[in-house]
């Protein structure tokens, strides 16, 4: 977990001291999102303003992000897929296990691989299995609602005389 902040320039630094205005908020950062939603719902519009930081820099943190996080809403850390698969196919009782001591024959072991894989993500005592699933349903969530905004964006275009905005 980092903090994701507006990068100022020395300049703007220097205003708002002399205004006498706060800095700007830190959010919270899981590594792909804010914790209030911010980054991914467009709130945040100029993404290469910002820079992700180990602290806040004594900055006041974002109320939203805050709460958020103290509900139990916000993931405390991201969740590491490849870490997940790792385990699944390396681990105790993993693939390779499968594939020794189980004395597996294979007609392909590529789809014997998926097949593992899709039971292991199946099997509500397998560890990490439900959060791997969540994930999968948020980034389907998310690659859907994309999908949709890039779908309205052209069909205005095509009503606008098909003009680029």
């Amino acid at each position: 977990m980092g903090y994701l902040m507006k990068d100022l320039t020395p300049k703007g630094a220097r205003r708002r001291a002399v205004r006498g205005e706060p800095q700007p908020p830190a959010h919270l950062w899981d590594g792909e999102d804010t914790a209030c939603r911010m980054w991914s719902t467009g709130g945040i519009s100029r993404h290469t303003s910002y820079r992700v930081s180990d602290t806040p820099e004594g900055r006041p943190i974002c109320g939203v992000c805050e709460e958020k996080t103290r509900a139990g809403s916000a993931p405390a850390e991201p969740f590491d897929v490849l870490g997940w698969c790792r385990d699944l196919v390396h681990g105790v009782g993993g693939f390779r296990d499968y594939e020794e001591y189980e004395k597996a024959v294979f007609e392909d072991r590529d789809v014997s691989l998926v097949s593992f894989v899709v039971h292991a993500l199946a099997n509500p005592r397998c560890a990490g299995s439900e959060t791997m699933l969540r994930a999968i349903r948020e980034r389907r969530e998310r690659n859907t609602l994309l999908e949709l905004l890039q779908e309205q964006a052209s069909e205005v275009r095509e009503d606008d005389g098909g003009e680029e905005w």
